[in-house]
């Protein structure tokens, strides 16, 4: 399976006792395209409704190939190609940032 890393970040996956797979960031990142509605105001704060509108950045499907996305934009497409880091579980370092992460999530 190739891998194609969408995000920003360097994804580095964990498996057996202690190897690590790095994914380098490809140079195109799949984001989410939204806006933003007025809804009301709490006092001095407004308060605004997120309206997704679509993702971008995804390549048309390839054979034996997989997109690694952020959460948001995994969330907000129904592909079947695309994984995104599986956070719960992560290895974090001593200031809470994902270091490592056991695998990927699917849809």
């Amino acid at each position: 399976m190739n891998y194609i890393n969408l995000t920003p970040h360097t994804v580095v996956v964990e498996y057996g006792e202690s190897e690590t797979i790095h994914f380098e960031p490809s140079g195109s990142v799949a984001r989410v395209e939204m806006e933003l509605k007025e809804v009301s105001t709490d006092g001095k704060i407004k308060i605004f409704r997120k309206e997704i509108k679509g993702v971008t950045g995804i390549p048309e499907p390839e054979p034996e190939t997989r997109y690694i996305v952020s959460s948001m934009v995994f969330d907000a497409t129904d592909r079947k190609d695309v994984v995104a880091p599986n956070t719960n579980n992560a290895t974090r370092n001593e200031k809470g940032f994902i270091i490592s992460v056991p695998g990927f999530i699917t849809k």
